[in-house]
């Protein structure tokens, strides 16, 4: 890996959640002061910030890793910050409810349909989270319909 490397890998989703969520992401590659010494001993430092969700997450990445891995590595430990910060599904599989889009090797991967594969930079999209109140209609009334009846089956 090289420093430029890290940077285009953090780059490439910090332009996935300006566009699908809009906000101002800052990338930067120095290690904060008390990090300095592991940063140069793992070959480097990245971080990305979100100053409005106030969400930062940075870390040395290994010596070999692609922009994609360094992409994969920040969204793994920023995804369910922004998800809880915002209420919004990132990145949206769309028509697919509060399934969000999960980070893999090569991009954003659906776990429902393997198919499905969204490079990193490329993700356009953020739904509502649909909070549930106890028990949706549909599955209330199921439960009523069973309860008044004797045999289930």
């Amino acid at each position: 890996m090289t420093n430029s490397d890290a940077v285009t890998g953090a780059r490439l989703l910090a332009d996935d959640i300006a566009t699908a969520l809009g906000y101002d992401v800052q990338t930067d590659d120095s290690a904060p002061a008390h990090l300095t010494e592991k940063a140069d001993r793992a070959g480097g430092w990245i971080s990305l910030r979100v100053p409005a969700l106030d969400i930062e997450m940075g870390y040395g990445p290994a010596p070999a890793v692609t922009p994609d891995s360094v992409a994969c590595q920040l969204a793994t430990h920023i995804q369910d910050d922004i998800l809880s910060r915002t209420s919004m599904i990132w990145p949206a599989y769309p028509g697919h409810d509060d399934q969000p889009l999960v980070p893999g090797d090569k991009g954003w991967y659906s776990e429902s349909d393997p198919t499905v594969l969204v490079p990193y930079g490329h993700a356009r999209s953020a739904q509502p989270r649909h909070r549930s109140r106890g028990c949706s209609p549909v599955v209330a009334g199921l439960l009523v319909r069973r309860t008044d009846r004797r045999q289930v089956w």
